[in-house]
């Protein structure tokens, strides 16, 4: 017993001389940690330091951000991001060294906005939550739920990885949702956060939660066509629409567009708000002649009655559109357009001289060997330049005016079963993309959806529409839409600022309540739209001039269903539209479509799809101290390994071998 005694006391030297070897490399290892690999989008080998101080290595030039884009336009603050299912995740990369703020707005000023301030300062992060006080210094807030996720300082630039969840039940924090969010930004050239230069600020508006496009590159049997323009001056006034007719190439076979980009002239940005490319199937221009000037001019060079219909649409804010992979629209053939007028509408409010513009649209055509082919239409309220009895008219004074449009059964016979080829096997169409669109009055937008007198989940919808952003909405789960189904664009506008009337029209400061509607399969409706006829009652009320009477509730609820022909005071037309030709069909009865008075939600995932799903537990089973000495042993991890980790399982499995070397002693 004595020998073994011995034995087991000199075991133990060397292993307590083993700790204390150990021991003395931590103090050469005690600022080396693992590091992991991420990707984060910069071009250089960079290491980034994580909030605890351990190194994150980024060895890669591509990015694995869903989006990124530059909030500036000197290019010195570039804003990258992606989400799960209840967080999102941002990096910002300054070219400063100074404080570095971002955050998100209600209206894209500070008051009741949502931010971050941070920086680094001498080789250490601050990072802090503020909520802001109208135009003043935030404040900052009591409950941190925005996490620092990394930091760097390098060569000029300041780095900042950081997340937040979706929703946190904080007062002072904003909701992030699927509308358009207002992110507000800003930068210092010192870490003095009291003081920032006009310049090094802004706002932009952006779709925060939308899923990134299937992207393409560019095919071997590609080509690439724009439109464009050709050094337009700009013209000296408010709003201007251009037109320029463009003659389609003819082809061999038949193409597919399977990309559709703006090309917007830099320096240009602020001027072009948004384009059209309408499709003509006759045009009484040369075959050989491209035509331009001011659109919707009698004396205008071309004729506009074959050119009614939308191919594509783009407006401020948005970037290029990938079709999915199963469907193209089709150009080059006999039953394709044979022209497209690209029209422009230019915004000037500064009336500024001396700006040339060639902006236009840049296509990717491929042979046509995709399985459907894609349209667009155009559906909501009818736009009627002449402020007739089918023009929109809007009230002065009301913060939420309700106006609807409405894509009616009666023009979508197209849709029956019996249209479409049998090796299709399918009901209806399917809606892949959707551009909601109005005017400087529009706070909310939604495309909704209804089958059998049943209102179904709205197909896009913006709670918090702004005109100067407006992108196409990529549906990544297609929608179908079946014969008899009825869609209706909602559109809230706020006139509390306007001292008058607003009716619908083609300027910026009139009205428009339209959703664009990208779809396969093909079927012959390039326009569904509808209209309140109500020629009397909008004489009365136009020549009542107590505009205070708007601010009644109650004047203001039965003046907007006069206007959504929802009483017998006016009628509803349908106006349909095939290859560019309009046909106005009624009047119709609109008590057969459900009323939904419910506010607009602003949708943000349910909450019980953000708690934590914790795993069933598993039956106790008993184990034995040398099956847990020989587990901790073995359970080296990628994340683990490297000499800390075996001193910390050494430090944890100590104790076990004592006790198993005495137990075998006695």
């Amino acid at each position: 017993m004595a020998s073994k005694l011995m034995d087991f006391v000199e075991q133990t030297k060397h292993l307590l001389l083993l700790l204390l070897i150990l021991a003395s490399l931590c103090g050469t290892i005690s600022s080396t940690t693992s590091s992991t690999s991420i990707t984060i989008a910069t071009t250089t080998n960079t290491n980034y330091n994580v909030h605890n101080g351990a190194s994150i290595t980024t060895t890669t030039t591509a990015t694995k951000y869903f989006h990124s884009l530059f909030l500036d336009p000197y290019e010195k603050y570039r804003l990258s991001w992606k989400f799960n299912k209840c967080s999102i995740q941002f990096q910002v990369r300054v070219n400063s060294t100074g404080y570095v703020g971002f955050g998100l707005s209600p209206d894209g000023s500070m008051r009741n906005s949502d931010i971050i301030i941070g920086g680094v300062k001498d080789g250490k992060p601050y990072f802090s939550d503020y909520h802001g006080i109208r135009n003043g210094k935030p404040k900052k807030d009591k409950i941190r739920n925005w996490k620092l996720k990394a930091f760097d300082e390098d060569e000029g630039f300041t780095t900042l990885v950081f997340s937040r969840k979706f929703e946190t039940n904080d007062i002072h924090d904003m909701n992030i949702t699927t509308s358009t969010m207002r992110v507000i930004w800003s930068f210092g050239e010192s870490d003095d956060i009291t003081y920032h230069n006009v310049k090094n600020r802004g706002t932009k508006s952006l779709y925060l939660l939308q899923k990134p496009q299937p992207d393409i590159t560019m095919p071997k049997d590609g080509t690439k066509i724009n439109f464009l323009m050709n050094m337009l001056p700009v013209p000296e006034k408010h709003t201007t629409y251009w037109c320029k007719s463009f003659i389609v190439p003819r082809f061999s076979e038949r193409k597919h567009i399977i990309q559709v980009s703006p090309k917007i002239q830099k320096g240009n940005e602020m001027f072009v708000h948004h384009m059209l490319l309408y499709e003509c199937f006759r045009l009484n221009i040369s075959a050989n002649l491209t035509t331009e000037n001011e659109c919707y001019l009698p004396n205008m060079a071309f004729d506009w009655t074959h050119c009614r219909s939308v191919f594509y649409a783009w407006a401020i804010g948005g970037g290029k559109f990938t079709f999915p992979e199963q469907a193209g629209m089709s150009i080059g053939t006999s039953n394709d357009p044979v022209a497209f007028i690209l029209e422009i509408h230019y915004d000037n409010p500064l009336n500024l001289k001396g700006h040339f513009d060639s902006s236009g649209i840049e296509m990717i055509l491929t042979p046509a060997h995709r399985k459907y082919d894609a349209a667009m239409v155009e559906i909501g309220y009818y736009v009627d330049a002449k402020k007739s009895q089918f023009s929109q008219l809007i009230p002065p004074f009301v913060r939420n005016f309700r106006y609807f449009g409405y894509c009616l059964p009666n023009c979508q016979q197209h849709l029956r079963r019996s249209s479409f080829p049998r090796r299709w096997k399918i009901p209806g169409i399917k809606i892949f993309g959707v551009l909601l669109h109005s005017h400087l009055l529009g706070r909310q937008m939604a495309l909704h959806h209804y089958r059998n007198g049943t209102i179904l989940p709205p197909i896009v919808q913006d709670s918090s529409y702004d005109f100067n952003y407006q992108e196409m909405k990529f549906l990544h789960r297609p929608v179908t839409v079946l014969m008899g189904d009825i869609l209706k664009v909602e559109c809230v506008y706020d006139s509390t600022n306007i001292r008058n009337f607003t009716y619908g029209g083609q300027s910026t400061k009139e009205e428009m309540c339209l959703a664009y509607i990208l779809y396969y399969p093909k079927i012959n409706l390039t326009n569904c739209l509808s209209a309140s006829e109500s020629n009397q009652w909008k004489i009365e009320e136009t020549g009542n001039l107590n505009f205070e009477r708007f601010k009644n509730e109650n004047v203001v609820k039965e003046f907007e269903r006069k206007a959504n022909s929802l009483n017998p005071y006016s009628s509803l037309w349908s106006i349909c539209g095939q290859r560019g030709e309009i046909k106005f069909q009624g009047p119709h009865f609109t008590d057969h479509i459900p009323e939904d008075t419910s506010p607009m939600s602003m949708f943000s995932p349910k909450k019980s799809v953000c708690k934590r799903r914790f795993a069933p537990r598993k039956p106790k089973t008993t184990t034995t101290k040398t099956e847990m000495f020989t587990s901790l042993l073995t359970s080296t991890t990628e994340e683990s390994q490297g000499p800390v980790h075996h001193i910390n399982v050494f430090l944890l499995t100590f104790p076990l071998i004592i006790n198993y070397e005495l137990t075998k002693l006695l």
